[in-house]
Order: structure tokens, then C-alpha cells, then sequence
């Protein structure tokens, strides 16, 4: 890692690994607690989810059909088995459930030029999600991955377990978005096509084709099994922008040509009638996703080629409605009247009280589930850093950090990051002490048909929770 004379601050993990195995294992090792709470909670909470199906969910894990397929997600959760001493299947389970948690009811955007004034390259990420995942993500989300052989870059999380690549070293960076479908089939999931991309990918084309050539996992349903899938947009130094959507079957890759995109809730570019997503007239809860895309979009024409960090910050900021998207449907709304069930970018609990008061609890919990911004993260390629707001960025700063050093690599646009303070690296590494030779930590042999029936579980729930 290089060093540097700029001003330190925040505490960064920084996983040192020579493979798969040690990563997970390093990774638990110093908090077993944590995974096992983890694990515990996952398993609980799937438990709670159907009683007819709760001796299956809890024995069953998502991917494990092909093992070859699934070789590096696998190994990171058998080093996390050994460390924290948690059963493997259970991890499995546990960490295929957990990671979708990540993939939340966002808004998100990519700039580049000519959309940009500063020649800069931006992926913002509104990450909208109930507000008790900050206490286990805490203030800063973000450590850095180093796995020999592979690119080093940031990610969002809990290292090996519930992680999220958002910045590499060579610049390419990601938000995500959960999405509903009823395509669903095996392969990668979000989270493992994520991490393949960050650790081999340079750019958003290379990444369009990592996610066109590989088996795609997704989830049918559109309420739990949401948070199972993902769109997701990216950017890299190159000045390259792309959002990705995906069902098991279909995907398109979208580049944004005149340098904006923008996404949200739902499938806008890939034909929902082919992916089986959602919208209004299938499932009013949605409705909040097209006004905050909507939103998005005229903003981000309003402010077309004046983009950068400071313009960045008041469009995610924003409190400002538009239904343009909705008319299709029939929905409309008064001036007079509030805004629909998370439907603004920077997403506050703005219905949740009026609900409590007229006795619909189960609407106010589930905007109480969504409908809250805890960090707003905008990626900026070509200067390699990281602008981070813990909480709603109306009322909270943005933090620039720098991870050119940790990346061992250069800015594209030093200029760019020309003062930028860069984070304390925590260094986390494999302890001195060297393995038993003689042990090994094989695959489980993948002999029954175990994620057709996690899958057949957790549809049947989605179906009996089915929000109108």
C-alpha cells in the first residue's frame, strides 16, 4: 500500500487474504459474536416467516447445487465457519437471506459527461432500509477487500458475509436497487455477481458481460423476496455508465448515452412482462418507487451539466414529489396533499404516524421498514473516493474520503481528489499462526435438492404476505 501526506480520518478494515478461505476466516476470527448473532438472527427470522415451512427453511441453503459454480462465496462462509464456529449450513442459509438486506428500496444515479461540469464520474447510492441495520453496519459501513490475485476495492457490509463492491482500484464503481419478478431460477446471486464484477471488472462493458454470460439467481415475489434481487447502475474512470436489469432469464444492459441514469424499485428498462416485475397496478406499494424515479429523472435534467459533489448532494436530498410516471396508472395527487408511501428520494417515515393514528399498523410498519435513508454513499471513479452520509443527507454532512492508497492506484482526475482526506487503515490479516496441514474443509456434497426448496419456501410466504 502506498502512503501519502494527506489528513487521516475514520478507521478503515482492510482484509488481507490470500484466498477465499482466509478472507472469511480473518474476517470472523476477532467477532465471532457478531456472525453468530448474525446467524441466529436470519435463521429466526426466516423461522418466523411460515410455520409450514419452518422445519425446511432452517436446514436449507440457497446456492449450493454447483459447487464449482459457487466456489469463492462458499469458501469465504467455510473460513467464517471455522473462525466463528457456526454449522455451515446454517451460514449458507443465513448469508444467502442476509445479503439481499443490502439490496434495499433505493434511489440511485450515475453522471458523466457531458452531464458533469468538473469532468468527474458520479454513482450515488440512497440506501433506504429499516433504520436498525445502521446498528450493525454502524457509522462507517465501508472496509476495503484485498484478496491476492484479485482487484482491491471498497465495499459496503459485513466483510465476506453481507458485502457489497462499491468502488474498485481501477475505478468502476456500483449502487444497487431491490426488485420484484416472478422470473426465478439458480445461478449467482446479487451479491456474488457483485463481487465477481469488483474483483475482476475494469469497466461498466466488462461488467454488462459478466452479467449476461452468467447464470443469474432471482427470486420470485414482491414483498419479502424483494430484497432478494437487484438492479443495480455503475460507473467507471473511463467515463462509462450502465444499469443492469436482470431477471433468471432476461437482462438488458442499458448505457446511459447522454451521461445520466437513473433507477429505482422496479424494472424500467427490462419488459416487466417478461420479467414477471411489479408495478401499480399489480402491487400499490410500488407506486412510491416510480415517484422517486420520476423525481430523479427531472432532476437530474434540471441540473444537466452542472453535476458534481455539491449538485449531488441536493438532488439526494430531495423532498420533492413527481408523479409524471403514475399517470399511466391512474394515480394522481393534490398539491394539498402528502406525499405517497416512500415516495421521495431522500426518504423520511413521512405516512407512518397518520396510519398509526387511523389503526393501520401493518402499513405503517412496513414504510417504518423501508422508508428511511441511513446512508447515502456517492462514488466518484475518477478520483477514487467515497463521499459518505450516515443518516438522511437533508440533515447530515457528506464525509470525503479518499482510497487511492488502500487501492494501490492513481486517480484518473487527481484534481479531483486534490484534498480529499483519506481513511485510517485498520489492517486485518490471517493470524501467524499457520493451518493444521492435514486438515481440509470440503464442500458438503450437494446431494439434495435443497434451494428449490428454499426457493418453494420463501415464495409461499411472499404470497401469503402479499401487499395490495
Amino acid at each position: 500500500m502506498e502512503k501519502s501526506n494527506r489528513e487521516r480520518i475514520h478507521e478503515v478494515e482492510v482484509f488481507e487474504a490470500k484466498s477465499d478461505f482466509e478472507y472469511g476466516f480473518t474476517a470472523a476470527k476477532e467477532r465471532p459474536l457478531l456472525y453468530r448473532k448474525l446467524v441466529d438472527f436470519s435463521l429466526h427470522l426466516i423461522s418466523r416467516l411460515s410455520s409450514s415451512v419452518r422445519s425446511e427453511i432452517t436446514r436449507v441453503c440457497p446456492t449450493i447445487k454447483d459447487e464449482e459454480l459457487h466456489y469463492m462465496w462458499l469458501e469465504r462462509l467455510m473460513g467464517i465457519s471455522r473462525a466463528a464456529g457456526i454449522e455451515l449450513a446454517y451460514l449458507k442459509t443465513a448469508s444467502g437471506f442476509l445479503s439481499g438486506f443490502l439490496n434495499s428500496g433505493c434511489t440511485n444515479f450515475a453522471a458523466a459527461p457531458p452531464a458533469t461540469d468538473d469532468n468527474g464520474v458520479y454513482v450515488s447510492w440512497n440506501m433506504d432500509i429499516m433504520y436498525p441495520l445502521r446498528w450493525v453496519l454502524g457509522k462507517v459501513p465501508l472496509f476495503v477487500v484485498r484478496i491476492d490475485g484479485r482487484k482491491p476495492y471498497v465495499a459496503l457490509g459485513v466483510p465476506a458475509i453481507i458485502a457489497l463492491g462499491v468502488l474498485n482500484s481501477d475505478g468502476l464503481a456500483m449502487g444497487a436497487n431491490a426488485v420484484g419478478m416472478s422470473d426465478s431460477g439458480d445461478g449467482l446471486n446479487a451479491s456474488e455477481l457483485n463481487n465477481i464484477a469488483m474483483e475482476t471488472c475494469s469497466t461498466v462493458d466488462e461488467v454488462g458481460d459478466l452479467y449476461t454470460k452468467s447464470p443469474r439467481a432471482t427470486y420470485s415475489g414482491s414483498t419479502v423476496t424483494i430484497l432478494l434481487n437487484a438492479n443495480s447502475t455503475w460507473g467507471d474512470a473511463r467515463g462509462g455508465i450502465a444499469t443492469i436489469e436482470y431477471s433468471h432469464n432476461y437482462i438488458v444492459v442499458e448505457k446511459g448515452k447522454n451521461g445520466v441514469l437513473a433507477e429505482a424499485n422496479h424494472h424500467q428498462y427490462l419488459d416487466r412482462e417478461l420479467s414477471g416485475g411489479i408495478d401499480p397496478s399489480k402491487q400499490m406499494a410500488i407506486a412510491g418507487s416510480f415517484a422517486r424515479l420520476g423525481r430523479m429523472w427531472e432532476l437530474l435534467e434540471e441540473y444537466y451539466g452542472k453535476i458534481n459533489p455539491v449538485i449531488a448532494r441536493r438532488i439526494v436530498s430531495d423532498h420533492g414529489t413527481n408523479y409524471s410516471l403514475l399517470e399511466p396508472y391512474g394515480i394522481k395527487r393534490e398539491w394539498h396533499e402528502g406525499p405517497i408511501d416512500d415516495g421521495t428520494i431522500c426518504a423520511h417515515y413521512w405516512n407512518a404516524w397518520s396510519y398509526l393514528k387511523r389503526g393501520k399498523v401493518m402499513d405503517a410498519l412496513t414504510i417504518l421498514a423501508t422508508s428511511c435513508t441511513i446512508y447515502q454513499i456517492l462514488m466518484s471513479p475518477r478520483a477514487l473516493s467515497i463521499y459518505l452520509c450516515t443518516g438522511w443527507p437533508c440533515r447530515n454532512p457528506h464525509v470525503p474520503m479518499y482510497f487511492g492508497d488502500l487501492l494501490d492506484s492513481k486517480p484518473a482526475e487527481p484534481a479531483l481528489a486534490e484534498g480529499v482526506p483519506a481513511p485510517i487503515a485498520r489492517i486485518k490479516s490471517r493470524t501467524e499462526r499457520s493451518y493444521v496441514g492435514s486438515f481440509g474443509w470440503p464442500p458438503e456434497p450437494s446431494k439434495q435438492e435443497l434451494l428449490e426448496k428454499f426457493r418453494s419456501g420463501v415464495e409461499r410466504v411472499d404470497r401469503a404476505l402479499h401487499v395490495t
